[in-house]
C-alpha cells in the first residue's frame, strides 16, 4: 500500500514515513468481513469519521499566515499525512524551505491531480508550528499562473535514486533552531550564543576573511547561522555547534565561483580500514574551512602518499609502522598499527593546524565503534540512530523482535 501511495504521488522516497503512519490510520478506520467493528471502534467505543480523510499526496493550497501585502496569500504544497497531537493536516511546500508543516487553513485539488516529478527533492525536517485557525476558511489563491494541461499519468512505475531516502529520513529526526530568533528563543539559548561566540573566534583566528567595503554593483552573498548538536556514541548531546555559512545558491557560476570541491572519503574506504587495523585508532577533529588545497601540500610534506582510488585517504609507511589518515570534509580519523607514530602525528598536525584531539575514536559518521581487545575484533552499530527513528514514529515502546 504504501509502495502504491508513493508511486502515485511521485514523492521523494524519504517520504515513506508520512505514507507508512497514514496506512496505518487508514487500516485502522477500514470496516473488514472478518469482525464487525474496525480496531478504531473497537478501542476508541465509537465509530470513525471519514469527513476529514483526504487523498494522500494529493496539492492543495494553504494559506499563508505571515507575508507583505502584495505577495501571494497562498502556497501549493502537498498533503502527507494526519498529525496525533493536534487537528489540521501535514502539508510539504516544496517552493520555500522545503519543510512539512501543520495547518487545517486550506483547499485541496483532490480531483485529477497529475504527477509533478519532484522526486529530486527531499524532506528536511518537520515543523513544529501549532495551526493558527480553527475553521477551514476556502478563498481564492493567487499569484498561481501554471497554465499547464492536466497530463495523463503514467502507468509505468518511475524509479529514483536510492540515495535520496536515507538523507531526507536523517533530516526529520534532528530538531535544531533555524535562525538565529528561534536560537535565543530555545531553553539552551545561552550555549548557543557561546557555540555562535566560539565560531566567530575561530573565523577571526583562521583569518577566513577580510572586512573590506563591497565593489560597486556587486551585490555580497548573505549569510545564515546553521545549529547542531554534536552527538555521542549513546545518542548523548556531548556540545552545541552553531556554524556561519554563506547562502551559496545564491552565487553565479562563472562570476562568484569557478570551481568547488569538498573532500569526502568514500564509507567503503572507511570500512576496509577499520576492518585492517582493529587495535589501535584514534580520532582528530578540526575546523571546518575551505582548505583542503593547503591541507594536501602540508600533509604530503609529512610523507603522506594520497591514495589513487580514494583521494581522501592519506597512506605513511616507515619501516613495519603503518599509519592511514582519512579526510570527511573538516573531520579527520587516524590509524595505524604504531600508538609512537600516531602521537608524532597529532603532534605534527597540531602544529600545522587549529584542531582538537578527540581522543580514542568510538564514534564515526553516525555509527558506534566498538571493539574486543581481547579478540581482535571491532564493530559497527547504529543503535542510536534505529532508536531515533523509532522515536520518531512513536515506537520506541513497541515489541522488539526475536
Amino acid at each position: 500500500m504504501v509502495r502504491s501511495m508513493m508511486s502515485f504521488t511521485e514523492l521523494p522516497p524519504s517520504f515513506w514515513g508520512y505514507a507508512l503512519e497514514t496506512e496505518a490510520k487508514l487500516l485502522n478506520i477500514a470496516p473488514s468481513k472478518l469482525v464487525p467493528q474496525t480496531p478504531y471502534e473497537i478501542w476508541h467505543g465509537k465509530p470513525a469519521s471519514y469527513k476529514y480523510l483526504r487523498v494522500w499526496g494529493s496539492p492543495a493550497y494553504v494559506k499563508r499566515l505571515v507575508g507583505d501585502k502584495l505577495d501571494s496569500r497562498s502556497s501549493l504544497c502537498r498533503f502527507v499525512g494526519y498529525p496525533k497531537e493536534t487537528t489540521g493536516y501535514y502539508f510539504y511546500d516544496p517552493t520555500s524551505e522545503k519543510k512539512v508543516f501543520v495547518s487545517r487553513n486550506v483547499v485541496f485539488l483532490e480531483k485529477g491531480f497529475p504527477s509533478d516529478n519532484r522526486r529530486d527533492e527531499v524532506l528536511i525536517e518537520e515543523s513544529s508550528e501549532e495551526p493558527q485557525h480553527d475553521s477551514t476558511t476556502s478563498f481564492e489563491p493567487i499569484d498561481h499562473t501554471d497554465s499547464a494541461p492536466v497530463l495523463r499519468r503514467s502507468a509505468r512505475e518511475s524509479r529514483v535514486p536510492e540515495r535520496y531516502g536515507f538523507v531526507g529520513l536523517t533530516s526529520q529526526l534532528d530538531n535544531y533552531p533555524n535562525t538565529y530568533g528561534e536560537a535565543m528563543l530555545d531553553i539552551d539559548s545561552d550555549k548557543w550564543l557561546e557555540a555562535m561566540k566560539s565560531e566567530m573566534d575561530s573565523m577571526g583566528s583562521n583569518q577566513v576573511w577580510t572586512l573590506v567595503d563591497p565593489p560597486k554593483g556587486v551585490k555580497p552573498v548573505r549569510c545564515k547561522w546553521v545549529y547542531k548538536h554534536k552527538l555521542g556514541a549513546d545518542g548523548e548531546i556531548t556540545a552545541f555547534k552553531a556554524r556561519l555559512v554563506a547562502k551559496g545558491y545564491t552565487q553565479r557560476p562563472g562570476v562568484d565561483f569557478e570551481e568547488t570541491y569538498s573532500p569526502v572519503a568514500m564509507a567503503k574506504s572507511i570500512w576496509i580500514l577499520l576492518g585492517i587495523e582493529a587495535w589501535s585508532i584514534y580520532g582528530l577533529k578540526q575546523a571546518s574551512r575551505s582548505w583542503n588545497t593547503h591541507f594536501n601540500e602540508v600533509i604530503r610534506s609529512y610523507d603522506f602518499i594520497k591514495n589513487d582510488c580514494d583521494p581522501c585517504i592519506y597512506e605513511k609507511i616507515s619501516g613495519s609502522s603503518v599509519a592511514y589518515l582519512v579526510l570527511y570534509v573538516d573531520d579527520i580519523l587516524l590509524i595505524g598499527n604504531d600508538v609512537k607514530m600516531l602521537g608524532d602525528i597529532k603532534a605534527w598536525l597540531s602544529t600545522q593546524f587549529s584542531m582538537k584531539d578527540m581522543g580514542e575514536a568510538s564514534y564515526i559518521l553516525g555509527i558506534k565503534i566498538y571493539r574486543d581487545r581481547s579478540r581482535r575484533m571491532l564493530g559497527l552499530t547504529q543503535s542510536s540512530y534505529i532508536e531515533k527513528v523509532l522515536k520518531r514514529f512513536r515506537m520506541e515502546h513497541s515489541n522488539r523482535g526475536l
